[in-house]
C-alpha cells in the first residue's frame, strides 16, 4: 500500500512539472535597437528602432524568447566592422510607444546629459537589420505557439 501511494505521488508531481513547464508563445511583431558600449574605449554604437516580424513572445512571462541571440547579432555585426570587445544589449518592445521612450532615455543619458564625451556611431539601417530568432524547441519545455 505505500508503495503505490509513492508511485500516485511521483506520477502526480510528474504532470504537475510538465504542466509547470508549459509555455505558450505568441509570434507577433516586436520593435527593438541596440546598443553598445566598449569599455576599452568611450565608443557607443547605436542602432535606430526596427520592427521585426515573428518573434516569439512567451504570453506568461512577456519575456522575448532567446533574447540574447538579439544581442549576439549585433555583437557578431560589430565584430565583423572592427570592434573586438562589444557589451551589447538589445532593447525591445510589442509597444511602439514604449521603445521610443527606452531610445529617448538611452540618447539622453549618452548624450545629452553624459559626464563622459562618448563617441556616438549609429548603425545604419541597411548595414545592419535584426532578424526573427527561429523558435527552438530543446526538449526542456513544452512550448506551444499561438498565431499572429
Amino acid at each position: 500500500m505505500r508503495i503505490l501511494r509513492t508511485i500516485i505521488a511521483l506520477m502526480l508531481l510528474t504532470v504537475a512539472a510538465g504542466s509547470a513547464t508549459a509555455q505558450t508563445l505568441k509570434a507577433q511583431k516586436v520593435y527593438m535597437f541596440g546598443f553598445s558600449l566598449s569599455f576599452n574605449d568611450s565608443t557607443v554604437y547605436l542602432t535606430h528602432i526596427q520592427e521585426v516580424p515573428n518573434c516569439y513572445v512567451n504570453e506568461k512571462s512577456n519575456m522575448l524568447v532567446s533574447r540574447g541571440e538579439y544581442s549576439s547579432q549585433l555583437r557578431h555585426y560589430l565584430r565583423t566592422r572592427g570592434n573586438q570587445s562589444p557589451t551589447c544589449i538589445t532593447f525591445w518592445s510589442t509597444d511602439r510607444r514604449k521603445i521610443d521612450k527606452k531610445y529617448a532615455n538611452i540618447r539622453t543619458k549618452y548624450i545629452d546629459k553624459a559626464k563622459i564625451k562618448y563617441d556616438i556611431r549609429y548603425v545604419k539601417d541597411d548595414e545592419f537589420h535584426y532578424t526573427a530568432v527561429p523558435l527552438a524547441n530543446n526538449g526542456n519545455a513544452a512550448a506551444t505557439t499561438k498565431g499572429k
